[in-house]
């Protein structure tokens, strides 16, 4: 995991993204967390490389997937996206709207490559911790593919495990 808290500033001339929080984390957690990631999304385990090390095999990522994280770390370097991190004592709802480039790749690819960038972008501690994707969508839109997602705790019923 990268941690890019040390990367904090507290200059006011730089643009800061509409998705950073400005508010203390369990307030943040309480009111879930809403983002817009730009760039077409992409599953993660399609097309995976398979190498061999030794006596060990390493499954690597489909190449488009790793393109897809490398573009989202840098676009949270340049807007100095600095999130919370979320699920550490309670579980997560993500409901993300996927606007793909064209309709490919199935719902369940775009939630393990979208739940392993939060990660990687340190906003959910454990991709884990997202044990809900209601009000998920697959959706199309060629000219501004995307993510919008709102992270929320999950409320469980009194008494439940």
């Amino acid at each position: 995991m990268r941690d890019f808290n040390r990367m904090r500033t507290s200059d006011p001339t730089m643009p800061v993204n509409r998705a950073t929080l400005t508010q203390e984390p369990a307030k943040a957690a309480e009111q879930g967390i809403t983002l817009t990631l730009p760039g077409a999304p992409r599953t993660k385990k399609n097309r995976g490389k398979i190498w061999k090390a030794g006596k060990r095999t390493i499954i690597m990522p489909a190449q488009p997937w790793m393109d897809w994280r490398d573009s989202l770390v840098r676009w949270q370097v340049e807007t100095r996206f600095h999130p919370t991190h979320l699920g550490f004592d309670y579980d997560l709802n993500c409901c993300a709207l996927f606007y793909r480039d064209a309709r490919r790749g199935d719902a369940v690819g775009y939630y393990q490559g979208l739940a392993d960038v939060l990660e990687e972008l340190c906003v959910v501690y454990n991709d884990r911790a997202i044990t809900q994707w209601d009000g998920s969508r697959m959706l199309v839109d060629k000219a501004n593919p995307r993510v919008e997602l709102v992270l929320t705790p999950v409320t469980r019923p009194l008494g439940a495990a």
